[in-house]
């Protein structure tokens, strides 16, 4: 069981102990690393095992200074960056930390690791012992005891590092679209500020990458791009950032400027005002509210993503519509001379607009639908009449019987006669009698 600490810290009340608990043995059963519950301010609650060095480290407040500070900063950046954040303690050992939030604020975390990797092995006890001495803390040692360090292959730590992600969201202790939101959030300023050096070493004109990218925004939004938008609006939001010259209100108006500018283009494709901007216009008091820099980003990103969705469903919508005016015009018209400008203008399109969209809807194409509705018609009539192949041929919207056999030999692999014998269960022709033997053989091809 987990030793409960006399730790001066307060713990997040939303945190249920027992509940800790239960997560921490399924955690060490799997994984056998020892795990340390700390608050938000890194102080340590309780934990279940030792690190192999703190236990022989001397209580002294130099070392727990160390090592609150250590699992702080741990905890901090495993929230800010939205998953498990591995680094090494004051003292040489991996580790890694999980974030606990409640609320969209960071709560607590725990921490494991406490090891070395393989190829750490043969010079850790002088590196501990370096670390000791530059940190002036004292060891309880000899001078030839040996620290037994747990040793975990990289791979194994990072499968540990993420089954204790998961346990933390499996367990109601981490609020998943908190960490999603931070994570997305990382990831973002990593990519603005990749594109804002490359802006500065003259790899870029601002003004013209200005000019360009917010026409390659519109044009992403309002056709419904949701993956092709998102990384033009990150390069743009770090353009834009260094052409307002850092001010902070200046990027503000710009932005909403740009908001309205692209609302206008979707509304244009038959968005409502709500859809876009959400309801009470939320999205531009949400981005009018912004304090930061990064809020900001986040919020402006978050609004032209909302628009690039809800142009995309209302293209869905309108696909669907077009494709069951298509379906239903074929459905009745396929056995006559139906051509592919009759079936566009059934659904208000031009021809090569609904060739193409039948195609990406349906996944073959208009002809190849065309072809397979007259044959599944043509195998009707041949299972429940006794009609002549020529009259099927002629009933179905073919050409003549030639065109007829060649289209149902490619889809059904077999000539029509052919295939009305065996569903009527006829003998072949050359079949079992000798009266059938000795007569000549007829044609199957038509």
């Amino acid at each position: 069981m987990p030793r409960q600490t006399r730790a001066p810290g307060t713990l997040d009340a939303s945190i249920d102990s027992r509940r800790v608990m239960r997560l921490g043995t399924e955690y060490r059963a799997t994984a056998g690393l020892p795990l340390v519950l700390v608050d938000a301010e890194g102080r340590e609650v309780w934990r279940l095992g030792n690190c192999s060095v703190c236990a022989r480290l001397s209580r002294s407040s130099r070392s727990e200074s160390l090592c609150r500070e250590h699992r702080r900063r741990a905890v901090e950046e495993s929230f800010r960056w939205g998953e498990p954040y591995i680094s090494v303690c004051p003292f040489g050992l991996v580790t890694f930390a999980v974030p606990l939030s409640r609320k969209q604020k960071l709560s607590a975390g725990l921490l494991s690791g406490f090891c070395i990797f393989p190829q750490m092995e043969p010079d850790m006890r002088e590196e501990v012992l370096a670390r000791v001495r530059r940190h002036r803390v004292k060891l309880d040692l000899g001078p030839r005891s040996r620290i037994p360090f747990r040793v975990v292959p990289s791979e194994s730590l990072r499968r540990s590092s993420r089954l204790l992600f998961d346990l933390a969201a499996a367990y109601g202790m981490s609020d998943t679209d908190t960490i999603t939101e931070s994570r997305e959030k990382s990831l973002q300023q990593f990519t603005i500020a990749n594109y804002l050096d490359d802006v500065r070493a003259g790899k870029q004109d601002l003004l013209t990458s200005l000019a360009s990218m917010q026409n390659e925004i519109i044009d992403k939004v309002v056709l419904g791009d949701l993956s092709g938008s998102r990384e033009i609006i990150n390069r743009f939001l770090g353009v834009i950032f260094l052409e307002s010259g850092m001010n902070f209100d200046l990027l503000k108006v710009r932005l909403l400027e740009l908001i309205v500018i692209i609302s206008r283009a979707a509304i244009g494709k038959g968005i409502s005002a709500e859809g876009l901007l959400g309801p009470r216009y939320s999205y531009l008091t949400d981005i009018n509210a912004a304090t930061g820099f990064d809020d900001l980003f986040w919020k402006v990103t978050k609004a032209l993503e909302n628009f690039t969705r809800a142009v995309s469903e209302e293209r869905g919508r309108t696909a669907l519509a077009h494709m069951t005016r298509m379906k239903d015009f074929l459905s009745r018209n396929f056995a006559s001379r139906v051509s592919a400008r009759d079936v566009a203008a059934a659904a208000g399109l031009s021809v090569s607009r609904a060739l193409h969209l039948f195609k990406k809807e349906s996944g073959v194409s208009l002809s190849s639908s065309v072809a397979r509705h007259r044959i599944d018609y043509a195998i009707y009539l041949m299972k429940n009449t006794d009609r002549s192949m020529a009259d099927i041929a002629s009933e179905c919207g073919f050409f003549d019987q030639s065109h007829f056999t060649k289209t149902f030999r490619a889809l059904e692999g077999m000539p029509p006669l052919r295939y009305r014998r065996r569903a009527n269960g006829d003998p072949p022709a050359g079949g079992y009698s000798r009266i059938a033997s000795s007569m000549p053989s007829s044609r199957e091809d038509t």
